[in-house]
């Protein structure tokens, strides 16, 4: 049963943890277990690979998308548009057996999974990027000039190098809460294409690091922070109803908040624990006192 948590309990950090504790429980205990150890670097979860592993996974994703594409009207409008659209192109890596690698990793080679993954991820970038997102690879001009403001500023960004396990590391300062949430979508869709580069980083995936700060409303003058759960903070989501969840093709593996220990910053990490939703909880740390 799911648990529901009331406005009023954001202050209450007993209800907070009955909610996270009650994700965790969910699980069966061996899944519980191998997330908190790959969580926090103990253990990877990736397949060993081998040549029939990728030749029968391929094939078999490949029966998936003509199965999800024949049926696609039961998966709500506009499902595999952009997967339809980007075959008919005359260049276009949709084909590619690497591009497809990425989705079989991401799902730690499900075929069922990554061909739905894969379809969700291309209708995000034409909704995002427009048609020229199925022609080649997210690059810096993809941005429009306010856009790419963003990416200078650095509020988002890949570290330079890997964390102790070899995962790629994404840092989020508080400021990003002062884009529009589809600016964040965009950002989220590029630099997860620039840390997927290599075969190595799909298997190991990503660790996302909130570093607070100080201040929790430290921002951009003249601006409201679009804080999630609140009405400024409209979700981008598909005309299909999937999320950006189901179209990210990285394997997020641990979700790290950095927070002082202060009251403030309690209530803050109630509503990120309500806001994040059941799918990512389960890799949610967070930690207090810097």
């Amino acid at each position: 049963m799911t648990m529901i948590v009331k406005p009023q309990d954001v202050t209450d950090d007993h209800a907070i943890n009955e909610l996270v504790s009650s994700t965790l429980l969910r699980l069966k205990f061996q899944d519980r277990n191998n997330i908190r150890e790959e969580t926090h670097g103990v253990q990877n979860l990736a397949r060993e690979e081998t040549p029939e592993l990728i030749r029968e996974s391929l094939f078999q994703m490949d029966k998936e998308l003509e199965a999800l594409l024949s049926a696609s009207h039961k998966h709500g409008p506009g499902f595999g548009c952009a997967y339809e659209q980007a075959r008919s192109l005359p260049t276009t890596f949709v084909n590619d057996r690497d591009y497809r690698l990425k989705f079989l990793r991401c799902t730690l080679f499900d075929p069922a999974k990554a061909a739905d993954k894969m379809i969700v991820h291309l209708d995000y970038l034409l909704l995002l990027f427009g048609p020229r997102a199925l022609k080649e690879s997210l690059k810096t001009n993809f941005f429009v000039k306010e856009e790419a403001v963003a990416l200078r500023e650095g509020y988002m960004q890949l570290l330079p190098f890997p964390d102790q396990s070899g995962r790629r590391v994404l840092a989020l300062l508080p400021q990003i809460l002062f884009y529009t949430p589809t600016l964040r979508v965009k950002l989220f869709f590029f630099f997860f294409v620039v840390a997927m580069e290599n075969a190595e980083s799909q298997r190991r995936g990503v660790v996302v690091i909130g570093w607070s700060g100080s201040s929790p409303l430290l921002g951009i003058e003249g601006s409201t922070p679009r804080v999630p759960g609140t009405p400024a903070n409209k979700s981008v989501i598909l005309p299909s109803g999937r999320s950006v969840a189901n179209g990210l093709h990285a394997r997020i593996i641990g979700i790290h908040f950095c927070f002082p220990d202060t009251a403030i910053f309690r209530i803050i990490r109630a509503f990120y624990v309500i806001a994040i939703g059941e799918h990512w909880r389960s890799r949610c740390v967070f930690h207090y006192g810097m």
